[in-house]
C-alpha cells in the first residue's frame, strides 16, 4: 500500500507538472515581455535624453554664433574707425574729385573731336572723302578713349565708394 501511495503521489505530481506547463510557460513569456518592455522603455528614454541634450548643444552653438555675428556688426575695429575718420575729414574727397576731373577731361576732348568741322578748300571728291574718313577715324578714336576713361573712372569711383560703404558704420539713429 505504501508503494501504491508513493506511485500515486508521483503520478499526481507528474500530472500536475504537465498540466501546469502551459500556464507556467505563458507566465514566463509574459514576464520576459514585461522585462523586455521595461528595457525598451529605458532605451527610448535614453534616446530622448540624448536627443534633448543634442538639441540643447545645438542651440548653445547657434546662440554663440549669432552673438559673435552681432558683435561683429556692432563693434568697430581700428581699421574701420580710421577709414571712417578719414571719410569724415574729407581725405577721400580729393580722390573722388581727381577721378571726376579725369572723367570730365575725357568727355570734353571727345566733344571737341566730334564737333570739329571738316577741312575746307580741299579740291576733288576723293580728297573730301579722305578728309571725312580721317575725321571719322579721329572721332572714333576720341570716343574710344573717352569710353576707356569713363570705364576706368567708374571702376575707380565704385571701388572708392565700396570702401567707403564697407568702412562706414551703420546708422543707428543716434
Amino acid at each position: 500500500m505504501a508503494t501504491e501511495q508513493t506511485l500515486d503521489t508521483i503520478l499526481n505530481s507528474n500530472l500536475k507538472t504537465i498540466a501546469e506547463t502551459p500556464a507556467w510557460t505563458t507566465a514566463q513569456k509574459e514576464a520576459n515581455d514585461i522585462s523586455h518592455a521595461g528595457r525598451l522603455d529605458k532605451v527610448i528614454e535614453m534616446s530622448m535624453q540624448n536627443f534633448v541634450a543634442h538639441q540643447q548643444r545645438s542651440n548653445m552653438l547657434a546662440e554663440t554664433y549669432v552673438g559673435k555675428q552681432v558683435e561683429n556688426m556692432t563693434s568697430v575695429d581700428p581699421i574701420e574707425a580710421t577709414a571712417t575718420a578719414k571719410l569724415f575729414r574729407g581725405e577721400s574727397d580729393s580722390a573722388i574729385s581727381s577721378l571726376l576731373a579725369q572723367l570730365a577731361s575725357g568727355q570734353i576732348g571727345a566733344k571737341t573731336a566730334m564737333t570739329t568741322p571738316p577741312e575746307t578748300g580741299v579740291t576733288g571728291m576723293f580728297a573730301q572723302l579722305n578728309a571725312l574718313t580721317a575725321q571719322n577715324s579721329q572721332n572714333n578714336a576720341s570716343i574710344s578713349q573717352m569710353n576707356e576713361a569713363t570705364n576706368a573712372a567708374m571702376v575707380a569711383i565704385a571701388q572708392v565708394l565700396g570702401k567707403i560703404a564697407q568702412t562706414t558704420p551703420p546708422n543707428t539713429g543716434k
